[in-house]
């Protein structure tokens, strides 16, 4: 990210909010910039102007400010929930249907020993 702003790691606040309106205004759509490029310039300026974004991306990367602080490890709670150990993206499933919500008066003891009722 320091590299887009043309500037060395560890620079201050003030040193990237320069660095970045001195670009910006080059790499800007509106000027026949490039809009890919000039999304990642502002990507950067976000992490790198924001004191604790900074922090954190100075520690652990770009993965460490998406993941609020800590490099990820690839496993995440919902895919033991959901029953996906596999870590990352999980796999579309196709429904035959769209879901519908349909209230259902049940037993607390069926919802304790998980009975499945198939509405049609």
């Amino acid at each position: 990210m320091y590299e887009l702003l043309g500037l060395p790691a560890g620079s201050t606040t003030d040193e990237v909010k320069k660095a970045f309106r001195k670009i910006a205004v080059r790499a800007h759509p509106d000027k026949g910039g490039d809009p890919e490029k000039f999304r990642s310039l502002t990507e950067a300026y976000e992490v790198l102007s924001n004191p604790e974004k900074k922090e954190l991306y100075d520690k652990y990367g770009m993965e460490g400010v998406k993941n609020g602080g800590a490099p990820s490890s690839g496993f995440d709670i919902f895919d033991l929930l959901s029953g996906n150990m596999r870590g990352g993206p999980k796999a579309k499933q196709q429904r035959k249907m769209k879901e519908k919500v349909v209230e259902q008066k049940v037993k607390l003891e069926d919802v304790y020993t998980g009975k499945v009722i198939k509405i049609t």
